[in-house]
């Protein structure tokens, strides 16, 4: 029990990191979005390769995001089958779907990094357009966030049948409908 929390917090810290990661990218891509538009349409003077850096933010945005929401548990559900069910049942259920996100993600985390061996020597050649970024390196981030969705699918589903962890799932439900005086 105790190597499982100490797993349990390695993969807390790497999902803190990603979730930094993730946040840094939005910020980035915001700005070099304002900014663009700025040079754009005010000073006449586009700002080369602005929508290959959002691009590539967006990836990284994606991919660190969705590692570190998984780890959270804050994708939205809806919870029709699993609120009828007991507490035991609706960990089951819960579990039963994070195995199959898991060998959802793990089967594409395998077919990206057996195909990318073969092609990274060859990959390191193209790259993006104008900063040539070696799109290598983007594979190999998107190879990695599959297999760190895939463990933190597993770790929570472990987590769940030994409710070491109950984490709170957020509901549609949980939005506050406003009052008839907000309303009006």
């Amino acid at each position: 029990m105790k190597a499982f929390n100490t797993i349990s917090r390695i993969f807390d810290k790497i999902n803190s990191v990603l979730s930094y990661i993730s946040a840094a990218a939005i910020f980035i891509m915001g700005a070099i979005c304002f900014i663009s538009v700025i040079f754009r349409y005010f000073l006449r003077m586009p700002i080369t390769g602005a929508n290959e850096l959002v691009q590539i933010g967006l990836l990284v945005f994606v991919y660190a995001g969705l590692c570190a929401g998984l780890r959270k548990n804050k994708a939205i559900s809806v919870p029709i089958i699993t609120e009828k069910l007991s507490h035991a049942g609706s960990n089951i259920m819960i579990a039963l779907g994070d195995l199959l996100c898991a060998v959802i993600s793990a089967i594409i985390a395998v077919v990206l990094a057996g195909t990318l061996p073969a092609k990274f020597g060859n990959m390191l050649r193209y790259s993006t357009d104008i900063y040539s970024v070696p799109l290598a390196w983007i594979y190999l981030f998107v190879v990695i966030c599959y297999i760190l969705m895939t463990l933190n699918l597993l770790l929570r589903m472990v987590e769940l049948f030994l409710e070491i962890k109950h984490p709170p799932t957020r509901d549609v439900r949980d939005v506050e409908e406003p009052s008839q005086e907000e309303v009006l």
